[in-house]
């Protein structure tokens, strides 16, 4: 039976989880009373179903063949914009080893294609929130992308298409590494290391932290002074900011300065550098991923720096190495009598006598084993010459007593200052009454020293400036006992 032209045959279609975004399929006679083009139904897809009391907000969408051989029946298609898409709309992924290094929420609209606004919703904005969502606005998602494309579907393709959004939850991505140069140590407020306890600020201990931070273009660019454990409110990691710099200017600028804590010389507002190596020991890079996304990478190259000194010690250990120390002679004795050089005189029986002079020893000279300590130090800026702690090395020096009476030479030796002399006497078969006083100056050291930094050294490192120190500490080995002490007795007689 033929279809009255003011009566529609209707099809509905559920398109949706939700009852109401009804697709409405009717059926029309294209053919009846046509007979040029001029007198065809010209109704514009996007107008409203003509019974607007039952379908008020569905729209024409497509018109098709119903039969293909005669073309004299059309379906014709009414949508209805889809309202309260998020209640079933999206999809979550969380971040793994194999996908993405956000947790990642995708909502999937079907929108019309005239109203789109690449302006709203604005790149960055909070993810909204639906009272069937299993999320909650303290997750923290953000817009991150988003895509239109064709819907694929030859129903909704000419008034409609698919608008994609990906909101992720913008967090710091972070790495833990360890560095065999320095040693490791147990978290505690302080490490005992050979015969010294040093002090250490808060961070990563006997580990070096990396951090991979998002930045929105319109973001205030922040740096990491402090990495905490995120552990409350009191372990979140210290920022500093750039002043108002914001992402897309700040990852322009190279000479990009921060606000830090750093009171080196005394003065307040200290600002150091944000690229590359800070005062902090803590390296910055920065890409840019589009027009919107800016990444920033900050990572330790030392362990944290002490914010009042700008150094930071990284290693402090006992070793053994061999050096030279040299002899050193007896002291002056209590009654001003210099015992480091002693003689004894035999007097000949027909007139005239015959004198040795000799060195005693306080200790002999050694070269051996010694107890050494080793100390790291890096921090950004160059150490001054001053700054580099030497001691002056020992210098001992020999003694030449030369007379035609009396000859000696001692080896170099550490020594107090002394006069040597010789007279002959009025009595002397040769020689007349003659005196001679020879003054010996007393070298830089008259006894080996506890300790003396031998070496102190620095060298450019990881973006500052790496300085090794030396210290060896004296041997403990006993004095040689005074000839006056020895228990024993031995003579000799010529032959």
């Amino acid at each position: 039976m033929p279809v009255s032209p003011n009566r529609r045959q209707r099809i509905i279609e559920f398109a949706t989880p939700k009852v109401a975004d009804l697709v409405v399929v009717e059926s029309v006679d294209a053919s009846k009373n046509l007979s040029s083009a001029a007198v065809a139904d010209d109704t514009a897809y996007g107008t409203a179903h003509p019974d607007s009391v039952r379908f008020p907000n569905h729209k024409l969408a497509k018109i098709k063949n119903s039969d293909g051989d005669q073309g004299q029946f059309q379906l014709w298609y009414y949508v209805v914009d889809r309202s309260d898409q998020d209640d079933y709309n999206w999809e979550y992924q969380a971040a793994g080893a194999s996908g993405t290094r956000y947790d990642t929420v995708v909502r999937t609209y079907i929108t019309l294609r005239s109203s789109y606004d690449d302006a709203s919703p604005a790149i960055n904005s909070a993810m909204p929130i639906s009272s069937s969502d299993p999320f909650i606005s303290d997750d923290g998602y953000i817009l991150f992308e988003k895509r239109q494309v064709r819907a694929g579907d030859d129903t909704l393709d000419s008034l409609y298409v698919i608008d994609r959004r990906i909101y992720v939850k913008k967090v710091p991505i972070r790495v833990i590494r360890t560095d065999d140069t320095f040693p490791y140590d147990i978290k505690t407020s302080a490490a005992t290391q050979g015969d010294s306890i040093i002090s250490r600020t808060a961070g990563a201990y006997g580990s070096l932290v990396e951090k991979e931070t998002l930045f929105f273009r319109t973001d205030v660019v922040q740096a990491t002074t402090v990495f905490k454990n995120g552990d409350g409110d009191s372990n979140v990691d210290t920022l500093k900011a750039a002043g108002s710099t914001t992402a897309e200017v700040g990852f322009r600028d190279p000479d990009l300065q921060y606000d830090s804590d750093i009171d080196l010389d005394d003065t307040t507002g200290q600002v150091t550098n944000f690229w590359g190596t800070d005062e902090l020991g803590i390296h910055r890079e920065g890409k840019q991923l589009s027009a919107n996304w800016y990444v920033l990478f900050e990572r330790q190259v030392v362990p944290p720096v002490n914010t009042t000194t700008g150094e930071v010690t990284l290693a402090k250990y006992r070793t053994t190495e061999t050096f030279s120390w040299p002899a050193v002679l007896n002291p002056m004795d209590t009654d001003g009598m210099q015992d480091g050089v002693v003689g004894y005189t035999w007097r000949r029986k027909k007139g005239g006598a015959d004198t040795v002079v000799f060195p005693t020893y306080k200790r002999n000279n050694y070269t051996g084993p010694t107890k050494t300590i080793r100390e790291m130090t890096w921090r950004k800026r160059r150490w001054n010459d001053d700054d580099l702690d030497i001691d002056q090395p020992m210098q001992p020096l020999p003694i030449d007593f030369v007379t035609p009476l009396i000859r000696t030479s001692i080896k170099p030796t550490l020594h107090s200052g002394m006069e040597l002399g010789v007279t002959t006497g009025n009595d002397h078969p040769i020689y007349g009454d003659e005196s001679v006083i020879f003054n010996y100056g007393q070298t830089n050291y008259t006894d080996w020293p506890a300790y003396m930094v031998t070496s102190d050294t620095q060298k450019p490192f990881r973006g500052g400036y790496l300085r090794e120190k030396i210290t060896v500490h004296a041997p403990e080995i006993s004095a040689i006992t005074n000839m006056s002490s020895f228990g024993g007795f031995a003579s000799w007689s010529g032959g």
